[in-house]
C-alpha cells in the first residue's frame, strides 16, 4: 500500500487516501466516466429499476388492500422493505455472476464459463415464460 495524493480530484482540497499498488493509475479507474457504453448501461439499469419499483408498489398495494385497515400500513412497510432488500441482493448477486469468467469447458472453439451458462439458462427461461 502507498499513500497517494491527488489534488485533481478536488481542486481546492488535497486528497490523501490509501490505495493498493495496483490502483495507482487513476486514469484507468476513471475511464468509465467518459465511456458512452457505461452511461447507456447506467441509464438502462436506472430505467429498469424505476419500472420494477413501480410494479412492486402496484402489486403490494393490490395485496395490501385485501387486509384490514389496521394491518395495511404495517404490511405495506414490510412489503416495500422486503422488495428493496431483495432487489439489492439480486443486484449484488448479478455482480458476482459477472465475475464467473473461468472457463469450464469448450464447445466448437468457444470457451464456456459459469457466467455464460447462467446467462443462456436465464435467456431460455425468459423465452419459455414469454411463450406460455
Amino acid at each position: 500500500m502507498q499513500i497517494v495524493s491527488n489534488p485533481t480530484l478536488l481542486p481546492t482540497v488535497l486528497v490523501i487516501f490509501w490505495v493498493p499498488d495496483s490502483y495507482l493509475n487513476l486514469k484507468n479507474i476513471m475511464e468509465w466516466i467518459t465511456s458512452p457504453e457505461a452511461w447507456i448501461a447506467l441509464f438502462t439499469l436506472t430505467a429498469l429499476e424505476i419500472v420494477l419499483g413501480i410494479d412492486n408498489i402496484i402489486f403490494i398495494s393490490i395485496l395490501v388492500d385485501r387486509l384490514a385497515d389496521e394491518q395495511q400500513k404495517k404490511a405495506r412497510l414490510i412489503g416495500l422493505s422486503l422488495a428493496m432488500v431483495m432487489r439489492i441482493l439480486l443486484l449484488l448477486s448479478l455482480s458476482w455472476v459477472m465475475k464467473l469468467d473461468t472457463t469450464l469447458f469448450s464447445v466448437l472453439n468457444h470457451d464456456v464459463s459459469g457466467r455464460d451458462l447462467i446467462l443462456v439458462g436465464g435467456g431460455l427461461f425468459l423465452i419459455w415464460k414469454s411463450t406460455q
